[in-house]
């Protein structure tokens, strides 16, 4: 069992997923399956092992494997798992052998800005949390060029504590202005920091490109953000519960 934990917003007590026992006890257990970080898993199959490429917010689904855990039927699974992607909870890629399903909106809900007020959390309902799942997420929108100066800083930052080889400027000052609408600039320099430590050994040209490390899609920053760092010494705070 992996340590970590899992956001649920307060906003979930009016979704339509909690006004369902055995709906919401799914939707629960897709949160605490998902992966907070890429990796890669091998999959037995008929043909031998694959290995498959998940990403932050997705987990390998078996209707099976997952009646098990949960202790339901596998056709009252396979139901709720429909109902959850007809919500726009959940969206879910299926083959012969196995699914791999995504937490949709995961990065908006289960990796945010510290600090945030209650006002831009009521924004934050959509698909991603089990919040009014009809509404579309609400992004805010850069005002000018306010952030410009804080991605520029912050783009300097990451090339005197990384020194990687590649760097593309425009596209990394293009995303920055994008991730501080929703992280911190102290967080989000942590993140590089935190990085730099990981690669001091490296030779530059195995460094991220900065554009790369703040990329939109992969968003490889989030493992090195602070809330994502597990300290050495720590004890499982759940270990006596």
């Amino acid at each position: 069992m992996e340590r970590g934990f899992i956001k649920v917003w307060r906003k979930a007590l009016e979704s339509r997923a909690f006004q369902n026992e055995s709906l919401w006890k799914i939707w629960c257990w897709c949160l605490l399956k998902a992966s907070h970080k890429r990796r890669w898993m091998q999959m037995k199959t008929g043909k031998g092992t694959v290995e498959v490429e998940i990403h932050p917010g997705q987990f390998i689904f078996g209707r099976d494997s997952a009646a098990r855990e949960l202790h339901m039927k596998p056709s009252t699974v396979r139901n709720r798992m429909k109902k959850l992607k007809k919500m726009g909870n959940l969206d879910i890629k299926s083959d012969s052998q196995f699914s791999v399903v995504s937490v949709m909106n995961w990065h908006t809900f289960q990796v945010c800005e510290k600090g945030k007020d209650s006002k831009e959390d009521n924004q934050r309902t959509g698909r991603g949390q089990a919040g009014d799942t009809d509404k579309k997420v609400k992004k805010q929108s850069p005002k000018g060029n306010e952030s410009n100066g804080e991605a520029v800083s912050l783009y300097q930052t990451y090339l005197s504590f990384v020194k990687p080889k590649n760097k593309t400027r425009h596209r990394c000052l293009s995303n920055l202005d994008f991730f501080l609408n929703h992280y911190s600039s102290e967080d989000l320099q942590s993140a590089i920091r935190n990085y730099a430590k990981t690669v001091q050994d490296r030779d530059p040209v195995y460094r991220k490109n900065p554009a790369n490390f703040f990329g939109k899609q992969d968003r490889y920053f989030v493992d090195f953000l602070p809330e994502n760092q597990l300290p050495e010494e720590e004890g499982d705070p759940w270990a006596n519960l």
